[in-house]
This record gives C-alpha cells, structure tokens and sequence, in this order.
C-alpha cells in the first residue's frame, strides 16, 4: 500500500499522524547535533547478514539441539554452549561463517540513510562493516572504536562505535561469558557509551524486543539518571502494537515507535521498507523549521 512520494522513492507508511511529537524532537535533536543513533542487526538483514534468533537457531543446529531445549534456554547460552563444547577455534570460524565475515556484502539504502542523519556517533553491536562502507560512499570519513584502545585516539568529528568489539580485533561479544564479564573487557567504551547515552537524544534502528543487547542496553539508559533520563527512542517494524508493551519500555526510558500503528494493513514483511520510511520522514526537509534554524545561527553572533 503506497502512500506518499517523497524524493525518489515511495513511502508505504507516514509516522507523522501518530509520531508528530517523536519526529519533532528526534529531528530538533539531529538538526542541532544531539542525535546518537544504536544501529542493530535488522538494520543489515537486508544485505545477507543473520538477526539474532537465526543465528542462535544456526548454532542450535549445530549442536544437535532438540527444539524444546533451543526453547527453554536464554539465547546467550546457546553459544557458550557451543564454545563449551568445541573449543575457541571451532567456535570463532563457524561464527565468521554464520556472520558472514570477509564475504562482500552490498550495502542498502538503510545504511545510506543512517549515515544521511549526520549523527556525530553511531553505537552498533553488528559486526559487520556496511555503515563504514555507506560513510565511504558518501565521501565520509568516520573513525571506528572497536576496542578500549581505540578511544584515546579519536581524532576525526564523526565515529562509529563497536560496543560488541567485531572478528578483525577478535573481541566480539555473542556468549554468555562475553556478557557476564563486558565490563571489564570494555571498561573505557562502556563508561564512554554511558555518558553519550546521558547528554544526547538516542534512537535505536535495527534492534527486536528478543535481543539480549535491549535490556542490557536500555538498563543503562534507566540507571544512568533515574527519573531525569533523557528519554531515548526505539523503532519497532517487526511486532504488533502493543499497549502494556509500550508502557513497560516507557517507565524504562524508552519511547517505541510502532509502524503496525501507522499501518492499519501491518505486514512485518515489509519491515525494512518501514524502517526507510521512518529515517525518510526524519530526512524530509521542513521549510519552515529550516529558516527558524537559519534565523537562530545568523543571531548567535549577537549572543553576549
């Protein structure tokens, strides 16, 4: 069901009618470089890469698991089980081959997107290298943090962080071990994470209410200033809108944005294009917002 033209592609869905207020701040936050951006694997399905419950599902496979019991254990115990069982070197190439690492892989008009909301950081727990990829084309030069030692050395604008580490520096998180012990392997980039979680507008893209990396995520965002959170935002293109649900991640900090709620005819098919409809309408250009921004920048000289 196509319903709007806008630039030169089509919208199925405008969040405007039920997310006017969302937008509005989401992009009063962007246009005045506030916007931090989480970047999770339904951003990159589209190009290849597994989500999350494929993924431990491939590795259940691998482990002969009987359905019931892939069922009733936590995702992250899947694959300690694995390494448990065969060993770190077994472990990380059937992960490389699962993730797909060091296969070419194309890039989407999601990624482009993301990059087109010129956040000065983009946080993501994929292991992939699209978003640099996408930066790349756009004749960007973004700075990637992938490990602790990595943040004394910033030194360009705009970066890209990989809290979850990645294969090349051998340091990504998937066990349950990598979990349990994250802060200590990633003392510097989590307490970084924490203070750009505390000072900016933080809207999550890519990421499902059965990811593990949510709550652990979304706790942070709840501790750091209890009651004074700045409230963050999650788009949610894969489930039916939910009433207790939304309520739930709002008492957590988080605002979610339903595409099933601006869609009366929802088909989680089409998740990717909701996604690209929702970072097109946060893109649009507003007339009028444009001068008011234009007026502010031409007085701030006059500011004392």
């Amino acid at each position: 069901m196509k319903t709007k033209n806008i630039g030169s592609g089509y919208m199925y869905i405008d969040y405007k009618e039920d997310y006017a207020e969302e937008i509005r701040l989401l992009r009063k936050a962007m246009l005045n470089k506030k916007l931090i951006v989480f970047v999770g694997s339904g951003a990159s399905l589209d190009s290849g890469m597994p989500s999350w419950d494929e993924a431990v599902k491939q590795i259940a496979e691998k482990l002969n698991l009987p359905q019931d019991a892939e069922g009733n254990l936590e995702y992250m115990k899947i694959p300690q089980i694995y390494y448990n069982s065969r060993g770190k070197k077994e472990y990380v190439e059937l992960m490389q081959e699962i993730f797909r690492y060091n296969e070419k892989l194309d890039i989407t008009e999601i990624h482009r997107n993301i990059i087109r909301l010129n956040a000065h950081t983009i946080l993501t727990t994929n292991y992939d290298g699209l978003l640099e990829k996408a930066a790349g084309e756009n004749s960007e030069f973004v700075q990637v943090i992938g490990q602790d030692k990595d943040l004394p050395y910033k030194s360009v604008e705009k970066e890209i962080v990989k809290i979850h580490g990645d294969f090349r520096r051998d340091n990504f998180v998937l066990k349950e071990d990598d979990y349990l012990h994250y802060s200590e392997n990633f003392k510097l980039i989590e307490a970084y994470v924490k203070s750009l979680i505390a000072t900016n507008v933080v809207l999550f893209i890519g990421y499902s209410f059965n990811d593990p990396d949510v709550k652990q995520i979304f706790s942070w965002v709840k501790d750091i200033l209890a009651d004074d959170f700045q409230r963050a935002y999650m788009l949610e293109v894969c489930k039916e809108y939910d009433e207790l649900e939304q309520d739930y991640y709002k008492n957590m900090g988080i605002n979610v944005i339903y595409a099933s709620k601006s869609d009366r005819h929802f088909d989680k098919g089409l998740a990717s294009s909701y996604t690209n409809d929702f970072l097109n309408v946060l893109l649009e250009e507003d007339t009028n917002e444009n001068k008011i921004d234009d007026l502010y920048n031409r007085c701030l000289s006059y500011s004392d």
